[in-house]
C-alpha cells in the first residue's frame, strides 16, 4: 500500500515519470478534498511520487503529512484579471521542492490544485 511509505515510487516507461504536488491552505475545505483523493489514489496520489505543502505540518491522513513552506499563504488579488497574486508563495514552494531533492528523479513536475 502506498500509504505506509513516505516517498512512494511507481515505475513507468522512460520519459513518463511524474512528481506531483499540491499546496494546501490550512483553513477551509482543501484538507478534506485531499483526504478523499488519497483514499481513492486519485489526483496527485496517482503520480509516481507526490508531496503536499502548507505553512505548517498538518496530518492530512494517516501516514500523510504536509511539508512546511515558510509563508503565511496569503496574497492580494489584482492584476488585469483580478486573480491571486501568489507568485512569491509558489517561489517558496519551489525552494522547498528543490531542497527535498526528489524532483530530479522524475521526468515531469506537476502542480495540482487540491
Amino acid at each position: 500500500s502506498h500509504r505506509s511509505r513516505s516517498f512512494p515510487v511507481l515505475k513507468r516507461p522512460a520519459g513518463q515519470s511524474l512528481f506531483c504536488f499540491s499546496l494546501m491552505l490550512p483553513w477551509g475545505y482543501e484538507k478534506g478534498l485531499l483526504q478523499n483523493q488519497y483514499r481513492r489514489g486519485a489526483s496527485i496520489f496517482a503520480c509516481d511520487e507526490y508531496a503536499i505543502f502548507s505553512n505548517k505540518e498538518i496530518l492530512v491522513s494517516e501516514g500523510l503529512k504536509t511539508q512546511i513552506v515558510k509563508s503565511d499563504l496569503k496574497c492580494k488579488m489584482g492584476g488585469e484579471f483580478k486573480t491571486c497574486l501568489n507568485t512569491p508563495i509558489f517561489m517558496k514552494v519551489w525552494d522547498k521542492l528543490l531542497a527535498l531533492k526528489r524532483v530530479q528523479f522524475h521526468d515531469w513536475t506537476v502542480k495540482v490544485d487540491p
